[in-house]
């Protein structure tokens, strides 16, 4: 980001009494100091550290011997990052400042009228130099551009605007200056002062003054300037003590560049000049002194000011208008009724400035300020019972917490909607669902237990191996076969080995096979009851470090078990656990810090990489934090090793969790983000999902060229997990012209976009289709498992995003082929008691019959779903050992299961995790600039009325209630 130079022309109109001249020079040579002091200030605050650097350059003018800047070198065109100042030159005129004088307005000087022409000139003919007068200087500007014959009109009276001598004689000292908040809330130094007053030197006989000529209300004061000129602030003996008119002229009354001293040698110099007595003296300079602290600090609001007047010259008072108006905008949206309250925004200035050095004001703590937070709500908005509001005043954070909260709006917005509350699966009140579903019942209700025959376990294994041992690692197999054979050996060795912490880990791994095995429908997800006896045998906690790493493979089983039965929270509680166990063993260090075999780090460093990846998924997914830093993590990824499957798939699957990470954490978090920086990250992460894609091995890749035949299971899961990093990046385009599409109450296609935009929603549409082409192969293969809960997701995902493009384009008088597929895939996951899908399949196609009420095959569909809940609710489960659900060709099928047995030997050859330029075909500039619609985009991602978290699911409720609103 490049530097910005602010050039200022400081017109010097007296010089300082001698003993500040002598040790400060002139006052020009003040300001220097004084501003660029300011401007390193800002830039080391967070405030600026988004923003172009500032610096400072003061060109000086002697006004009194006739000195002025030549035309030619004031600004006339807008500042550019791209203006490069060349040595010796320093760019145009920025800002023209006009010092204190000794000298009234009003005195006949001959330099007077000459700097009443310039300043004059400046304000009429270069509207991009900015106009700051200090004392004298203040005067003078409110006497050229505000003092005229004619009177202004404002509130039922008339006034004119003049400078005379204060008829309560000299303000000297530190008195404390009301803020006008309207000025304040534009500058954020301001934000930080105590009780919304400024502490500056002032010394002065002579104000701009405000005369009622005809007062006709009660409240007429002497404060009243015409619109849209603003009065900075009051005090008690000066009424006006600054102008401001928005983005051209501030002024001071006051002095920000004098402390004490300079202020007090001045007050000599009067003294003499006036003839004071010795008492009225004292009494000013008590006044003075009274700023100075005992350590000889100076404890003013100089520094504030200074940074104020600084960011006026760079143009940032105009950039918070814009923003303050803005968020005036989203207030007036969240409370359309208008109920009359006050706008919240001026009087709350709510962006955050502090500077390393300055002085910090009190402030509310942050119970006060949460308070104040709630306070600050439209009165329009109320919410009924205990339910934690939604407002633009609070933090709207991802998570079960927000879950509940959107649904509490449904239910008030929709209380007798069918399409939300009639049916049986949808969503009951807030008030009566938990956030947090237990497995209690899941682990108490399984009493008896069968454990699998030899040649079932060994088929087992098998199939967990094909779906999760490629991609992931959690446990070494051969290790894990030695053992199963010891298991069944003899009874002796069968006695030993359920003693021992490995039998915890087969009961799990068993479990998970049969959830990926299911053939029917049963009360409890199937292989609860291994799952069940697995966690009874689970040691305390306070013992699981001295059963070293086997620990870490079982609490990753556990937690993917949780997550495949969609109880995601339990799943994010123990992978936690998991992830701090390993990382006090040790197990993310680099193989040369492992003290081990070989063998044994291959295996650490996978597993570790395995419990990462993970976590970074569940808590992408919920909405939580990840469980550990990114910064403090060294590890390399996993290297081929001897015995082992090659880490190419694994490795691929940590960056893509790792890149969905950081798009959750940045793109929807909690952290302060400049609309520049969101859309270079959104840039970033694209290129970088793009360079993924294209190190696919080609064993893995899939041509989208054509109509997909068949599919890798491995490399199937890395691109549905690469499309969903990739509609993370981009749905919330989509999702907002959903809503502007809704609230205009008017059909516009895509293509009255602007371009860059009309292109992410095109990205994000063809990552939901291929999602669903993979999806509907796997269907086909039979090699998509019936819980398995990324399948849920991705499915659940794309068909999100291809209803809101139906939502959005009233020219698709249809729903897409592709959304077929994905309520294929949804019926087919829902058949065998996968509850989850079910109330998927429930809600995409009620939505799709709300966008496309007339559609045959929808209302077939919503047919078929109801029909089956119906059937489900009276049937029992089914305990046939042949799976009544399956063809015969499914059958047949699973009876040639064992030719997807060698997908992980496709990979044996490859030892690099980093392949170059695999085909990847999708559509769209990859390195596309999106600043030029930075706005719209950063709108997107933070908008009041459609706040958006990236959990699909609960970005789906609020969207939810944007399409599913009744007509009028």
């Amino acid at each position: 980001m490049g530097a910005r130079e602010i050039h200022i022309a400081v017109l010097d109109t007296d010089v300082p009494c001698y003993r500040v001249y002598a040790k400060r020079g002139l006052y020009s040579a003040q300001f220097n100091t004084l501003l660029t002091a300011a401007a390193n200030r800002i830039n080391a605050s967070d405030f600026g550290s988004s923003r172009s650097p500032l610096s400072v350059h003061v060109t000086a003018f002697d006004t009194v011997g006739g000195s002025y800047p030549h035309p030619a070198t004031l600004r006339e065109s807008p500042w550019s990052s791209e203006e490069k100042n060349s040595p010796g030159f320093h760019g145009p005129i920025d800002a023209v400042l006009v010092t204190g004088a000794a000298a009234a307005v009003y005195d006949d000087l001959h330099w007077i009228p000459g700097l009443r022409s310039f300043i004059r000139k400046v304000y009429a003919d270069y509207p991009l130099v900015k106009i700051f007068g200090s004392c004298f200087g203040h005067q003078l500007i409110g006497e050229v551009l505000l003092a005229r014959d004619e009177s202004y009109t404002s509130k039922d009276s008339s006034f004119k605007i003049s400078v005379e001598a204060t008829s309560q004689g000299h303000e000297i000292g530190i008195f404390p200056i009301s803020l006008n908040p309207s000025f304040a809330s534009r500058f954020p130094p301001l934000a930080r002062l105590s009780q919304g007053t400024l502490n500056i030197q002032v010394i002065h006989g002579d104000a701009v003054i405000s005369s009622p000529e005809v007062p006709l209300s009660s409240d007429t004061t002497g404060d009243m300037l015409p619109e849209p000129w603003l009065n900075v602030g009051s005090s008690l003996k000066c009424p006006i003590q600054g102008l401001y008119l928005p983005g051209r002229v501030l002024t001071l009354q006051g002095h920000l560049e004098f402390d004490a001293f300079a202020t007090a040698e001045l007050c000599y110099q009067f003294a003499g000049q006036f003839g004071w007595s010795k008492e009225g003296l004292d009494a000013h300079l008590e006044k003075i002194w009274r700023a100075v602290k005992p350590d000889g600090e100076n404890d003013d609001d100089s520094k504030e000011a200074a940074e104020a007047v600084l960011l006026f010259f760079a143009g940032e008072d105009e950039k918070v208008k814009h923003l303050l108006d803005k968020i005036r905008t989203y207030e007036e949206q969240l409370n359309p009724q208008g109920s009359g309250g006050s706008s919240t925004v001026l009087n709350s200035p709510a962006v955050e400035f502090e500077t390393p050095g300055s002085a910090s004001s009190p402030r509310p703590s942050a119970a006060t300020a949460d308070k104040e937070a709630h306070q600050r709500v439209p009165e329009g908005m109320s919410y009924a019972g205990n339910d934690a509001a939604i407002s633009p005043a609070t933090d709207l954070t991802s998570g079960p917490a927000f879950e509940s909260q959107v649904r509490s709006l449904l239910h008030r917005s929709h209380p007798n909607d069918v399409f939300y509350t009639s049916d049986p699966i949808s969503h009951d009140r807030p008030d009566q669902t938990p956030q947090w579903a237990s497995v209690r019942e899941l682990v108490n209700e399984n009493l008896d237990v069968t454990f699998p025959s030899f040649d079932e376990s060994q088929h087992l294994l098998e199939l967990f191996l094909f779906y999760l041992g490629v991609s992931q690692h959690f446990f070494d197999p051969r290790s894990f076969s030695d053992e199963l054979m010891m298991l069944f050996q003899s009874t002796e060795s069968r006695k030993k080995q359920m003693r021992s912490p490995w039998f915890t880990e087969y009961l799990l791994v068993m479990a998970m096979a049969k959830l990926i095995n299911v053939r029917h429908p049963t009360s409890q997800p199937p292989g609860s009851d291994l799952f069940a006896e697995a966690l009874k045998r689970l040691p305390p906690l306070h013992q699981m470090g001295g059963e070293s790493v086997i620990m870490v493979e079982i609490l990753t089983l556990i937690t993917t078990y949780l997550q495949w039965s969609d109880h995601k929270h339990d799943a994010y509680l123990y992978i936690g656990v998991a992830l701090r166990l390993a990382i006090a063993l040790g197990c993310n260090l680099r193989e040369t810090e492992q003290n081990c075999l070989p063998s044994q780090s291959a295996h650490r460093i996978r597993l570790w990489w395995t419990v990462y990846m993970l976590d970074r998924r569940l808590s992408s997914g919920l909405g939580l934090a990840a469980g550990a830093d990114e910064r403090q993590l060294c590890i390399e990824l996993p290297r081929q090793a001897a015995g082992f499957q090659s880490p190419v798939a694994l490795a691929i699957n940590v960056r893509i969790a790792r890149v969905t990470d950081d798009i959750m954490s940045t793109l929807y978090g909690n952290k302060s983000i400049t609309q520049l920086e969101l859309v270079h990250k959104i840039q970033d992460s694209l290129q970088e999902l793009h360079d993924i894609a294209r190190s696919f091995p080609t064993p893995l890749v899939l041509d989208f060229g054509r109509p997909l035949q068949w599919a890798t299971r491995t490399g199937a899961s890395l691109y549905l997990m690469l499309f969903q990093a990739i509609i993370l990046c981009t749905r919330p385009i989509l999702l907002q012209r959903a809503r502007l599409v809704a609230e205009n109450k008017e059909p516009q296609p895509l293509d009255q976009m602007p371009e860059v935009l009309n292109r992410l929603c095109d990205t994000c549409n063809e990552a939901a289709a291929r999602s669903l082409a993979i999806l509907a192969v796997l269907r086909r293969q039979q090699t998509i498992p019936r819980y398995g809960f990324f399948d849920l997701d991705a499915t659940f995902s794309a068909a999100f995003v291809l209803v809101m493009m139906g939502f959005s384009d009233k020219s698709q008088t249809r729903p897409s082929p592709a959304l077929y597929q994905a309520l294929d895939v949804l019926q087919f996951l829902s058949q065998s008691g996968n509850l989850a899908a079910e109330r998927r399949l429930h809600d995409i196609t009620q939505s799709c019959l709300h966008v496309w009420p007339n559609d045959v095959l929808m209302s077939d569909y919503s047919q078929a779903d109801s029909g089956m809940r119906h059937d489900k609710q009276k049937s029992t489960p089914q305990t046939d050992s042949q799976d009544p659900l399956l063809s015969s060709s499914e059958l047949a099928s699973q009876a040639n299961w064992g030719s997807h047995q060698d997908e992980a030997r496709l990979l044996e050859p490859l030892a690099d995790i980093n392949i170059p330029d695999a085909m990847f075909d999708m559509q769209g500039e990859w390195d596309l600039d999106l600043s030029g619609e930075a706005e719209g985009i950063y709108s997107s991602f933070h908008h009041p009325t459609l706040p958006l978290t990236g959990v699909d699911y609960i970005d789906w409720l609020e969207i939810e209630k944007v399409i599913g609103a009744p007509g009028p």
